[in-house]
């Protein structure tokens, strides 16, 4: 069954290259809304679990968080447009957006 998974994401992911290969203007678009929304989201889900996570004061907890978001947001619109394709762009900031996900879930924020 795994196998059988594996086959079709590589099959859809190939036809996703295609499609982008074949229309550069669906790439460009699709970096550019990886570059805004999700380097915002990113950006957003680790400042809220260092937040929670970091050992210090809550205000220079949060201080802290939202100036490293900035660094973490202007990463990912870099990676977003110097990545390989956008297939790989977004399959790396969806990625690293799990890790500040599931924190924030086994915190309890989303509940």
């Amino acid at each position: 069954m795994v196998n059988d998974m594996y086959a079709h994401w590589c099959r859809l992911s190939g036809r996703l290259g295609a499609l982008f290969e074949q229309r550069p203007r669906l790439d460009i678009a699709a970096r550019t809304l990886l570059a805004i929304f999700g380097g915002y989201g990113l950006a957003a889900l680790t400042t809220a679990s260092l937040s929670l996570a970091l050992p210090m004061p809550k205000a220079q907890a949060v201080l802290t968080a939202t100036l490293l978001s900035f660094s973490l947001y202007a990463a990912a619109v870099i990676w977003a447009f110097s990545a390989a394709s956008a297939q790989r762009a977004w399959a790396v900031v969806l990625g690293l957006a799990v890790l500040p996900a599931v924190h924030l879930l086994l915190v309890g924020i989303f509940a």
